[in-house]
């Protein structure tokens, strides 16, 4: 269960074996916080792994800070949203979507940037 608060914060809750609720609290970093700790101008590879919030992650993010991004590789998480939109989001920034493994529920993506010759 994830649960945003008003700090910016997740509250993430998780079943244990013996049936207990675990909770724990972490702060929610957008893409542009993940770029701003990067000093260079491009990201070769991102790997997202954020249970469900590779949707919201790109869906708030501008097209700008996406085009930085040369390749996204991922799980996602329809319980969470639909791979279309995921697609639309990563494409907005010159990225191409495409489902390397799909499964009921989850799978693995790749967006990669097209060879531009006006790119390095």
């Amino acid at each position: 269960v994830l649960e945003k608060d008003k700090n910016s914060s997740i509250n993430t809750s998780v079943k244990s074996v013996d049936e207990e609720m675990d909770s724990e609290r972490v702060p929610v970093v957008g893409l542009r916080g993940i770029l701003d700790l990067n000093p260079h101008e491009s990201v070769d590879i991102l790997k997202t792994d954020c249970e469900g919030g590779e949707f919201r992650l790109f869906k708030g993010a501008k097209s700008s800070d996406i085009a930085r991004l040369n390749c996204v590789i991922g799980e996602y998480h329809l319980t969470w949203g639909d791979c279309a939109s995921l697609a639309h989001d990563l494409n907005r920034g010159g990225l191409n979507f495409e489902i390397l493994d799909a499964h009921e529920i989850n799978g693995t993506f790749r967006a990669l940037r097209a060879k531009d010759s006006s790119r390095p």
